[in-house]
This record gives C-alpha cells, sequence and structure tokens, in this order.
C-alpha cells in the first residue's frame, strides 16, 4: 500500500479525506465494507471532479470500478467521462448505460465500487438495484443534480439522498451580474440561459450557469435576452416570424439511410468490429455523431481516423442516395417566398459538398455548415455549429427555425435557442423524437408548406 501516494490523492487538509483514506485500506484488506454516497450539487460544482478523485485513490487501493454513464450525455465527447475543465476517468472503466437494467447486465461480479455519473437521469429501477448492490458488499458512489433548471427535484435524485449513508453536498460560485461585478455567492442552484421547459436539455457552458437563491429564476418570454429566442406558440399554420429555415442533410433532405447503413457495415467490416451491425441496431444506435457509432461497434479510438477514410472513400465512389420527395420542390418554394435558406451537418466537408452538388441543392442554401475540424463537443447536439450559421447570416436564433430527423437534431436546436420541427421520414425512431419535445413533428417535407 502506497499511503503516502493515497494520502496525496485524497489531500492534505481534509478530515473527511483521512476517514476516507483509512476504509479505503480497510476494504483492501477485509471486504465488506459498503455504503451508498451521494455527490449533488449544481452545475459546475465539481461533483464530476469529485467523484475522479475518489476513482483515483480506490484504483490506487487496488479495486476494482466500473463507472457508468448515460448514453444521452455527449457534452464532452463519447469516450470515457470527462469533467467540464477536462479531467478524464480510464475509458476502459467506463460504460455506457440507457437505463438501470442496462447497467446491471454490464456489472461485474468482482466489482468491489460502483460508479454512475449524472444519476438523476436515470429510471426508479436504479433506486432498488442500488440497494441490492450495497447489501451485497459493494460500495456505490453516484453523482448528480438535486435540482432541475427550475429548483425541482430532478428525476430520481430525492430517493437517491433518501437513501444515502453519506451526502456530498457541493456548491460553486454565483455567476450573475450586475453593473459588470459578479456576485460570486454559493450558489446551489443551476439557471438555464434558454427559455425550455423540458426537464433534460443536455447542454454546458452555452446552456447553463450557477446561482444562488437570490439570483436563481426561469425565463419566460418577457425575460428573453439577448440572441436566444423568445418562445412562440407551438407551429401550426403560417409562420411570418421566421425568416430563416436552417435544414439537417442525412435523413431530412437526402434519403441515406441505407447508403449509410451500408458504409457503416463496411467500415466494421474492415476494421473487424466486435459488433456486427444489423440495420435494427444501426437505427437504434444512429446520432450524427459517428464516433458514438464507431464506439458502439467497439471500434477502438486509435482506428477511428482509418474509419472515417475507409467510409468516405466508400461512400462518395460506391452509394448514391436520391433527395426525399418534394425535398427540391420545397427549397424552391421556400426560396420564392423569401426565406432565408442555410444547411447544418455533421458530416465532413467533402462528402457534403460532393452530395449537395450532385443533387444540385447546393444553391438554394445561403450558408452551409459542416462538421469539418469541429471537436468532437461542438458537433450536435451542441448548438455551435447553428451559431456559426446564424453569425454568418447575420441572424438571431429567435427568427430561425432548425429542421432535422433525430433527437439531436432537436436538442441542438433547442440549446440554441430556436424553433424545432422533426422529422420522421429518416434516421430519428418516433419514440425518441417524441420525447425530445420539438415544436412540431411533420411526417414528410410537403407539410412544409402548410407551416411556412
Amino acid at each position: 500500500m502506497k499511503r503516502l501516494e493515497i494520502f496525496l490523492a485524497f489531500g492534505r487538509n481534509s478530515a473527511r479525506n483521512l476517514q476516507m483514506l483509512g476504509e479505503c485500506e480497510r476494504m483492501r484488506l477485509k471486504k465488506g465494507q459498503s455504503y451508498l454516497e451521494v455527490i449533488a450539487g449544481p452545475m459546475f460544482s465539481g461533483k464530476t471532479r469529485e467523484m475522479h478523485r475518489q476513482y483515483e485513490v480506490f484504483k490506487i487501493c487496488n479495486m476494482k470500478v466500473q463507472v457508468f454513464r448515460r448514453d444521452i450525455d455527449t457534452r464532452y465527447g463519447v469516450e470515457g467521462i470527462r469533467t467540464h475543465d477536462g479531467i478524464q476517468f480510464k475509458t476502459e472503466d467506463v460504460f455506457y448505460a440507457k437505463n438501470s437494467d442496462d447497467i446491471a447486465k454490464q456489472l461485474k461480479e468482482d466489482t468491489d465500487v460502483i460508479m454512475i455519473d449524472e444519476a438523476m437521469f436515470y429510471d426508479k429501477g436504479l433506486v432498488e438495484k442500488i440497494d441490492e448492490w450495497v447489501n451485497v458488499g459493494k460500495v456505490v458512489i453516484v453523482n448528480m443534480l438535486n435540482t432541475d433548471y427550475a429548483g425541482n427535484i430532478f428525476g430520481i435524485a430525492g430517493d437517491l439522498l433518501a437513501k444515502a449513508d453519506f451526502i456530498t453536498s457541493l456548491t460553486a460560485r454565483c455567476t450573475y451580474q450586475e453593473n459588470g461585478q459578479f456576485c460570486h455567492e454559493p450558489a446551489t442552484r443551476t439557471f438555464r440561459k434558454i427559455p425550455i421547459k423540458s426537464q433534460v436539455v443536455i447542454g454546458g457552458i452555452e446552456a447553463y450557469e450557477a446561482r444562488c437563491r437570490k439570483h436563481h429564476f426561469v425565463l419566460d418570454e418577457s425575460s428573453m435576452i439577448s440572441s436566444f429566442v423568445k418562445k412562440q406558440s407551438k407551429l401550426s399554420g403560417k409562420n411570418a416570424a421566421t425568416k430563416t429555415i436552417i435544414f439537417d442533410l442525412d435523413g431530412t433532405l437526402l434519403d441515406s439511410k441505407e447508403a449509410d447503413f451500408r458504409t457503416f457495415k463496411l467500415v466494421g467490416d474492415a476494421l473487424n468490429a466486435k459488433n456486427t451491425l444489423t440495420i435494427e441496431k444501426f437505427l437504434e444506435w444512429y446520432t450524427p455523431n459517428y464516433f458514438e457509432i464507431y464506439r458502439k461497434m467497439g471500434i477502438s479510438e486509435s482506428e477511428w481516423e482509418h474509419a472515417v477514410q475507409i467510409w468516405r472513400q466508400h461512400y462518395i465512389s460506391n452509394e448514391n442516395p436520391e433527395l426525399f420527395s418534394h425535398a427540391k420542390e420545397i427549397l424552391s418554394y421556400l426560396k420564392s417566398k423569401g426565406f432565408r435558406l442555410a444547411l447544418v451537418t455533421n458530416g465532413s466537408e467533402t462528402r457534403v459538398n460532393f452530395d449537395l452538388e450532385r443533387r444540385g441543392i447546393r444553391n438554394f442554401f445561403d450558408v452551409v455548415v459542416n462538421g469539418e475540424g469541429l471537436k468532437m463537443e461542438e458537433v450536435k447536439p451542441a448548438p455551435t455549429q447553428l451559431f456559426m450559421a446564424l453569425e454568418k447570416l447575420g441572424e438571431n436564433a429567435e427568427n430561425a427555425v432548425y429542421i432535422g430527423d433525430t433527437s439531436m437534431d432537436v436538442m441542438a436546436g433547442k440549446n440554441a435557442g430556436m424553433k424545432t420541427i422533426a422529422i420522421t421520414a429518416g434516421f430519428g425512431l418516433l419514440e425518441k423524437l417524441k420525447e425530445s419535445n420539438p415544436d412540431r413533428i411533420i411526417d414528410n417535407l410537403k407539410e412544409l408548406e402548410k407551416i411556412f
């Protein structure tokens, strides 16, 4: 046991850290010490950093740790877990789960410590499962927001707090500004900078701030500020307020589902991916962030650059997807009505330009933003690309609508403060589209004539 190394990892000045050091030593020598610890606080309070600190000590203690991450949270990439300031867990210890059953299936019998990131996102079944795990001698540590943007209990947070043996309550610093001065009082709440009422809206500093009780409030139409959208009623009938319409490409204008599936399958076969791709798995796993698909296929991160090259070469040489019915017709119609059109897609510049030119629709768009050169955390569902399009157009989010076919498209639009329309003809599963709560769902592009 490297006691000094453990001591330094926990820190010199904290009695709680010294207590945890002793617990770690006891657990290393004698299994059976088990408990549930909840690390709770607002965004930017250091919850994941605290969990990572404990993770490092458990690893030093030669304890087997599994860290679980909710599959909808891709703010800082898809490989491992990172804090807001870039500290990362080891990839081999991180597992992705869509619900509590998924965690249970992946849990290894000899695991000593179970860590769950952003636990409030999970279903109620997790509470019972945690009880079972602790009762058989495992340590469970979860981090979570205890309240949502409105100050209400977030998901299962209340149940986990009630069950906890230890609660580590963290605060941030309030970032409210008045007359150029920050408040800087302890922040216990999360302020959402965009007026969206859905409890789950994935985002980072572009969408949230830490606030104290005094300066926390919920944005509504009357308090809308800056470049964010003043929420209008659900899109119906002719919408005269919208000046700019931004489209996604694949699955929205371009019927590329089959072509993309064949290309991803070929990549998996060429690189001996661990998980054989089927059309059913492809539709379940699909996201505009292609690296996430590679990860789920079991392609290691070191092979991703090669995978992209194989993908692009095969697609351009062998695939020729057509536009959806009425695509060119509706683009022409919208231009004739005076709307400014833009395209925002995660696809590479070469491939996107190739598809736009051969399908004859490039000239419809005033601006095209692709995913070339962007970091993983900058592509959809992050709003970065939409902000880039708006800046090039000199337009505000309040005058724009984003049209896409996946929940990630809807989330990107919402994170940018735009109205959103989801189309069911592409990659997105209807259930997931409904959960993302777009302003409107349509079945085909022709329906846009009734809206605009």
